[in-house]
């Protein structure tokens, strides 16, 4: 969210009420930001000691004098609250070197809206209200080279329109604040996850209603993005790095890495938390991952490990933001991550099609089996092939079980069905069937993964949690929190596993309870229905020998298929 200096000007952290104190005569060395003492040495000495805003006078304010235009601009900006107006800048005057002599401060409502904006008949939606009334109120400093002060040029005091009335006092821009209490809540309920658009209903609610919060929405999103620029104030990356820093003091397991340009900007960076790291040593012997998800302030691609654990759910390996998408870059990845889980290579990976990931495969995890996402082949052809017919017939190569003879004289029998012999997309993709067919898979083991709809799940688990505007340390933050939610499910499945048993369903009722109470929950479902099918078998004896039995086995209702 972009925040404008006016914005910062009109929600500042000033006590604007009746303890504003004028000091005419105080000490040069207040702060220079601090309304709550500020100095305004007036030129008159009769003009002396304390004054509150509300009892200033006309004269008073003609006799005013500022160390600093920003301080003239304080003062205003307070008066403009006691009184139920709104401070906006408006005219400026430079010198030669560019330098601020002369700015008219004036009531938001000054000026009228331009005649053109009126009159428009081809409006998109409905116009804003009008709000300004060509108000005469202003204040005009100029700074006197002489002493080195700004004076007051010019003062108007009086309006042409009703100040705003002691009830609507905090929907007034420049006398809405947050409290160290607001704060402190807001901070809190943020962190927690509570969405923005929540956080002042909440407060509202606690203090007894939105009158008493003190602040509006506006000025809520304003207090969280200076919050989140306080935490990268000295750079978005040192923020991140500092971040790493700061898990790795707390997690012993915690492995974090990362790379910088030549010019000394952030380039590559992948982190892993301690759990993450036991998940893979438990559960890594398949790994998916992609780089499709970009949603971040920097556009940088995203690659989140995963793999499924022991109830089949995903399970997050680890992250990396890099700068780019070629062989190199991957290669960086891959060799970071093997290092991080201690050496150990996965066994068999499932990725897009992207070449260079591809190469970076076969240079860092040589003995790897790599799968190319189905999901992904089949969007290609949709792409390529604009033939669904085709589409029902590609599927098949892609998951039946087939041998590999078989699948020559399939698609051969493709090729000529749809007429596309001789195309391009299907040469190439033929060079590539041993990494997407399951009949040339089907011997190395991938645990119910063929596809990255693991990756994908984790996007749309993500896409809750993160948006578009983060900051990098936020962006690293939130996805934290989308792992946590991830462990929030295998704790409810571990659960649901260990104290519960389920109702044996088939007649084999001695292989189902001997399944329950080997595999978890979600596992035992799916061995459960294998038992199911198991039922729908016709098994023939052909001969029996020593050493040897051989039998047929034919699907029911279906005996030409053995």
């Amino acid at each position: 969210m972009s925040i404008n200096e006016d914005d910062v000007k009109n929600d500042s952290d000033n006590d604007l009420g009746d303890d504003f104190d004028y000091q005419p005569n105080a000490e040069d060395d207040a702060e220079d930001d601090d309304v709550d003492s500020l100095d305004s040495t007036s030129k008159s000495e009769e003009v002396c000691g304390v004054k509150r805003i509300a009892d200033l006078m006309v004269e008073d304010i003609w006799n005013l004098e500022f160390r600093t235009e920003d301080e003239a601009c304080q003062f205003y900006n307070a008066y403009s609250c006691w009184h139920g107006f709104v401070m906006r800048k408006d005219d400026v005057v430079r010198d030669n070197q560019g330098r601020i002599i002369s700015r008219q401060l004036v009531c938001n409502k000054e000026g009228w809206r331009n005649m053109r904006y009126l009159d428009m008949d081809d409006r998109s939606r409905e116009a804003r209200s009008l709000t300004r009334t060509k108000c005469p109120a202003r204040l005009r400093v100029k700074l006197d080279y002489g002493c080195g002060r700004w004076k007051v040029s010019c003062f108007v005091e009086s309006h042409n329109h009703d100040l705003t009335p002691p009830q609507f006092a905090h929907l007034v821009p420049a006398n809405r604040r947050l409290t160290v209490t607001d704060r402190v809540q807001v901070k809190n309920l943020h962190n927690f996850g509570v969405k923005s658009c929540h956080i002042i209903g909440y407060v509202a609610f606690q203090k007894g209603g939105y009158h008493h919060a003190g602040f509006t929405r506006k000025d809520l999103y304003n207090h969280i993005d200076r919050y989140r620029r306080a935490k990268v104030k000295n750079g978005d990356a040192n923020a991140a790095i500092n971040y790493l820093i700061g898990k790795s003091n707390n997690d012993l397991l915690f492995f974090g890495k990362y790379t910088f340009t030549s010019d000394e900007r952030l380039e590559h960076i992948f982190w892993a938390d301690g759990q993450s790291i036991i998940d893979y040593h438990c559960f890594g012997d398949i790994v998916a991952f992609d780089s499709t998800y970009k949603k971040n302030k920097y556009n940088k691609p995203l690659v989140i490990f995963s793999g499924c654990n022991h109830h089949g759910q995903t399970v997050i390996f680890g992250s990396g933001l890099l700068f780019d998408e070629t062989t190199e870059t991957y290669k960086w990845l891959l060799e970071t991550f093997v290092e991080a889980m201690g050496g150990k290579s996965p066994k068999a990976v499932i990725t897009d099609g992207d070449l260079a990931m591809r190469d970076a495969i076969k240079n860092v995890l040589p003995d790897a089996a790599h799968r190319l996402c189905g999901w992904h082949l089949q969007r290609n052809a949709c792409e390529n092939i604009k033939n669904p017919n085709f589409l029902r017939d590609f599927k098949g190569l892609i998951y039946d079980n087939n041998d590999q003879r078989d699948f020559d004289q399939r698609w051969a029998a493709i090729l000529d069905k749809h007429n596309l012999v001789g195309s391009t997309w299907m040469e190439k993709t033929y060079e590539t069937r041993e990494m997407w067919s399951h009949c040339f898979l089907r011997d190395k083991f991938f645990g119910y993964i063929r596809m990255t709809s693991q990756c994908e799940g984790i996007n749309s688990l993500i896409r809750f949690y993160v948006n578009r505007k983060n900051t990098l340390i936020d962006f690293m933050h939130n996805l934290d929190r989308a792992l946590k939610e991830c462990r929030n499910n295998e704790l409810i499945a571990d659960f649901k596993s260990q104290c519960s048993e389920p109702v044996m369903v088939t007649s084999l009722e001695v292989y189902e309870r001997s399944a329950s109470c080997y595999f978890t929950r979600n596992i035992f479902k799916e061995i459960r229905n294998e038992i199911q099918r198991a039922r729908a078998l016709n098994i023939t004896v052909l001969s029996t020998t020593l050493d040897k039995v051989e039998f047929s086995v034919t699907a029911l209702g279906d005996p030409a298929k053995d």
